[in-house]
């Protein structure tokens, strides 16, 4: 089992006392420690919103892209069409989502 005793106080050797000294500096390379992982989750989760932004933002300009004039465009509304225009507004949902999962993280982290 774990104690404090053990991980925080030197141990000189038989016959002698333990010393404290030890103790305290483990703990403050913990807490440096802390802080290094710390700035690595923010840096994680700034680019993570960054990604998400832009993926939102791709999947809004694919969605928006016009219908061309020789395909879907001339097309007088058969299923395909119906389809592909389908996929656009699901696009456009999808952007929405990660979108919102960008701002969660912002506002989260």
């Amino acid at each position: 089992m774990l104690k404090y005793e053990n991980s925080f106080w030197d141990n000189p050797g038989t016959g002698q006392l333990p010393r404290y000294e030890r103790g305290p500096q483990r703990l403050y390379e913990k807490l440096e420690q802390g802080s290094v992982e710390c700035e690595e989750l923010l840096a994680y989760f700034s680019e993570r919103i960054a990604v998400e932004e832009a993926y939102a933002a791709g999947l809004r300009k694919l969605a928006a892209r016009p219908l061309i004039s020789d395909g879907f465009g001339r097309d007088e509304g058969a299923t395909l069409k119906t389809a592909f225009r389908g996929l656009l507004a699901e696009s456009i949902n999808l952007a929405d989502a990660h979108s919102d999962l960008a701002l969660e993280l912002q506002s989260s982290v």
